[in-house]
């Protein structure tokens, strides 16, 4: 006889992530909401998808942050990974 305990636990993506571009200059408000400790990937690309930025975050419930992308050439894209790789693409 064998006996195996086995958990089974659903992965939980992180829940919403919104970026707004802020009146008066080239300043994007990046903001995301979680239920729980939930690692995130950020990437910023430029308008010729060279990447400018990439930075890792522990998220627990609600985070923001305001990116200032003055030398940022053409339209702005963020690509935001979580922890079980699900990747969401926003394009202003």
């Amino acid at each position: 006889k064998q006996v195996t305990m086995v958990n089974y636990q659903i992965e939980q993506t992180v829940g919403a992530i919104h970026v707004s571009k802020i009146a008066g200059g080239n300043k994007y408000l990046f903001a995301v909401a979680s239920g729980a400790n939930e690692a995130i990937n950020v990437k910023i690309f430029d308008g010729s998808s060279n990447l400018v930025h990439n930075e890792n975050f522990l998220v627990n419930g609600s985070f923001g942050l305001v990116y200032n992308l003055k030398d940022v050439v053409g339209v702005p894209t963020f690509e935001v990974t979580d922890k079980t790789g699900t990747t969401k693409v926003i394009k202003y």
